[in-house]
């Protein structure tokens, strides 16, 4: 190898907050949908797997009255700039604090 032979890696370490708003791009980690340009909320992150659980509002979930949440790589998500989303969670927590 010569001196000038270098590879360089650029790694991003930083983890999407939950409540930012992301557009999507391709079919959620389970192949169940290609929700292509839409936009949701980062509902929570896994740490142990790096996937985003987003949540969409006002789309039904897979199963009967559920709300939709779908799993996605980082890659595939483009944060969007501005006001923050609700989570699909932040309501029920708020309704038991009152």
């Amino acid at each position: 190898m010569k001196n000038n032979d270098i590879t360089q890696l650029e790694l991003d370490f930083s983890v999407i907050k939950d409540g930012t708003k992301v557009r999507v791009k391709g079919y959620d980690c389970h192949h169940l949908l290609d929700l292509t340009d839409i936009i949701g909320v980062v509902d929570s992150y896994c740490q142990i797997t790096g996937d985003y659980f987003i949540y969409f509002k006002g789309m039904r979930g897979i199963v009967p009255n559920t709300r939709l949440i779908l799993i996605y790589r980082r890659e595939q998500l483009q944060v969007i700039p501005g006001r923050r989303g609700r989570c699909s969670w932040e309501r029920l927590v708020k309704k038991k604090s009152n």
